[in-house]
C-alpha cells in the first residue's frame, strides 16, 4: 500500500457520495476518493463543479485524465487506462 502512489478520484454530482461508494467498494486501498455534491473551495475539487452534468476525474501524480459523466465510464478508465480492475 505504500509502495505506489493512489489514484485520486474527483466526483462533482448531485449524487456523488453513492458515485464515489461504487466505484471505491470493496477493499481499494489504491484509490482515494473526493467528492462533492456542490461547488467546492477544496484545492482538488475546484473549479470541477458542473450544475448540468456530472463530472468524474480519475488523477494520479498531479495529472487528470479527461472527465467522465458516468460510472460504467469511470470504470473502464480504471481498468484500461490506468490497469486498476
Amino acid at each position: 500500500n505504500f509502495i505506489r502512489n493512489p489514484f485520486e478520484i474527483a466526483i462533482c454530482s448531485e449524487n456523488a457520495k453513492e458515485i464515489a461508494q461504487e466505484l471505491t467498494s470493496g477493499y481499494r486501498p489504491d484509490i482515494i476518493a473526493f467528492a462533492t455534491e456542490k461547488e467546492s473551495q477544496i484545492p482538488f475539487l475546484k473549479n470541477r463543479w458542473s450544475s448540468e452534468q456530472t463530472m468524474i476525474y480519475i488523477c494520479k501524480n498531479h495529472t487528470c485524465l479527461y472527465p467522465v459523466n458516468d460510472t460504467s465510464s469511470a470504470k473502464v478508465l480504471l481498468k484500461q487506462k490506468i490497469g486498476v480492475n
